[in-house]
């Protein structure tokens, strides 16, 4: 029966499998890969990734696709930086503003799936353009400044590196959403069947608008953890 388990688990969790098959391949290949200073290095060079890739699964999970997480990302950064360094805000109200011009921009590609029935493909990509040139134009090209309160992303806590601990918070936020939340559930019902949700009763308009916002406000989340580390925005997505 336990081996019956353990097998049905395995075949659900492939990528998961292919991970500790890789982590112990390469711990065989070379006894410094398990090691404590690699793996918090590896925790922060994944940490900004992988909150993008928490955002998107709200995306995923209602059937769509977020292609503008990156240049959000980019964006929500900028924005941050040019208020702090340009207008003079407070570096926790940059930081505040930075996250909600990245919710803002996931809920504008909402709106045009939702009220204007344009593919989720097509209006991020949009959005991935636009967000883009947005921030090649702030930035005229050249790295802006950020505020203290966003290079504390970037830094430590205790030694423990602060991008992991983004990063944790980041996965339990997805994780408690989408188990826990009515929205949660709701996403998994649009995505199942679309209209069968509409005829349920959902409000599958709103739930859409707001499952983009949540996926900028998690890309503008790993812009500012991206941009903490380096203590500055950068131009480019």
């Amino acid at each position: 029966m336990t081996k019956n388990r353990v097998v049905n688990w395995a075949m659900n969790n492939g990528a998961l499998v292919g991970l500790i098959a890789l982590c112990i391949a390469l711990f065989i290949a070379t006894p410094y890969f398990l090691t404590v200073a690699n793996l918090l290095n590896i925790g922060i060079q994944a940490a900004t990734v992988a909150i993008l890739a928490f955002g998107m699964t709200f995306v995923i999970v209602t059937a769509g696709i977020d292609l503008s997480v990156g240049s959000v990302a980019a964006l929500g950064a900028m924005v941050s930086a040019y208020m702090f360094s340009t207008a003079g805000l407070p570096g926790w109200l940059t930081l505040l503003i930075g996250l909600i011009v990245g919710a803002l921009a996931g809920a504008i590609c909402g709106m045009a799936t939702a009220w204007g029935k344009i593919p989720s493909f097509i209006a991020t990509l949009a959005m991935m353009s636009i967000a883009r040139g947005l921030t090649l134009v702030i930035s005229q090209g050249s790295p802006i400044e950020t505020a203290p309160a966003v290079n504390a992303f970037g830094g430590d806590i205790a030694g423990f590196p602060v991008p992991i601990i983004m990063m944790v918070i980041a996965g339990l936020m997805c994780w408690f959403i989408l188990e826990h939340t009515v929205l949660g559930r709701s996403m998994y019902a649009i995505g199942g069947n679309l209209e069968a949700a509409r005829l349920s009763g959902l409000p599958v308009k709103r739930i859409q608008i707001a499952v983009f916002a949540l996926s900028g406000f998690f890309a503008a989340w790993a812009g500012m953890v991206m941009a903490g580390r380096l203590e500055s925005a950068q131009p480019q997505a």
